[in-house]
């Protein structure tokens, strides 16, 4: 079956097309589609839950859930991401043969709210004749989930704050969490690929220090240290992380017309990792929780996804070269 080009032509016999005006900024619209914890909430028609098993939002990530319906019926979809452009579309393409489609969501900003779009493209005329009246019924209802959602957002401050990135990882659970608590290895794989790491230093206990030093290719240098809070074996990690040594011009971008006493603007950024898995496959979840939503949202702006992405990915090499 193959897979359709993320530029739709409006108005084609093989759409359908659900949109609304909503009273929220874009990156908050975006993040309730982008992160899992808001996106389970929502997701679906009136009455529906869902059961998460795979999120993985990158170009080729996995999306696979279970919807349950009010009638106790379950639902497996499967999905595979085929673009993200934040924040101002997604792209997705469903799996399933009974109704195959590609999703494009738009997100446009309009005054201080949000348009979103949804972009289903079907491959004939008569896919979208049988579904057409039951999918636009039930993305309203979607719509109005949503709707509530956000309203809800600002009373989840935590998850508000909370930045979270995923991976699958061809490894064991034991070996992955290894590449985290071994100094020689994490310096391997930590930060943007074009980074290296000359200092790195780990107290793996609770209580323990922890620091690493980033550097670019121009050499300037980026200081994290921490300390460690709580560790299960094999299975979790929280530490602290403390941003205060990285460069001035980093801290304007974190807070902008800072005062000149302000030497840590990012404050105190709480890290949660989880392993999950076996012996052939681990699921990695990182969860950073700021201590305000505007720190939250400044390292959006400055690129946190896409350090992120490149970290996981060299992770990924570490562990499939067998380092």
């Amino acid at each position: 079956m193959s897979v359709l080009t993320s530029d739709l032509t409006a108005g084609s016999a093989t759409e359908i097309v659900t949109s609304r005006f909503l009273n929220h900024p874009r990156d908050l619209v975006y993040e309730a589609f982008h992160h899992p914890d808001h996106l389970m909430h929502w997701w679906g028609p009136t009455g529906f839950t869902n059961t998460f098993h795979e999120f993985d939002p990158v170009p080729g990530g996995a999306w696979r859930f279970t919807m349950h319906s009010p009638a106790g019926v379950d639902y497996f979809n499967a999905s595979d991401f085929v673009e993200l452009a934040r924040p101002e579309r997604i792209v997705f393409v469903h799996l399933q043969p009974v109704h195959f489609f590609q999703m494009t969501l738009l997100f446009t900003e309009e005054g201080t709210g949000t348009r979103v779009t949804w972009r289903m493209c079907f491959e004939d005329e008569q896919e979208v004749v049988k579904l057409g009246k039951f999918i636009h019924a039930a993305n309203e209802q979607n719509m109005d989930r949503l709707q509530r959602h956000l309203q809800s957002m600002p009373s989840m401050p935590e998850t508000f704050r909370t930045f979270m990135i995923s991976r699958n990882l061809k490894a064991s659970r034991q070996r992955v969490f290894e590449a985290w608590t071994n100094a020689s290895q994490l310096s391997q794989w930590w930060g943007p690929h074009a980074y290296t790491n000359p200092e790195c230093r780990l107290d793996f206990r609770p209580g323990g220090a922890w620091n690493i030093v980033m550097q670019s290719p121009d050499e300037v240098r980026f200081p994290i240290s921490g300390r460690f809070q709580e560790i299960i074996l094999g299975e979790k990690i929280v530490t602290t992380l403390d941003c205060s040594a990285h460069p001035p011009e980093w801290q304007d971008m974190i807070k902008p017309n800072r005062s000149e006493d302000e030497t840590n603007p990012a404050g105190e950024i709480r890290q949660t990792v989880i392993f999950t898995g076996n012996e052939q496959r681990t699921t990695l979840t990182v969860r950073l929780t700021f201590e305000s939503v505007e720190i939250y949202h400044a390292f959006i702006r400055t690129g946190i996804h896409d350090g992120w992405n490149e970290s996981l990915e060299s992770l990924a090499g570490l562990l499939e070269r067998g380092d």
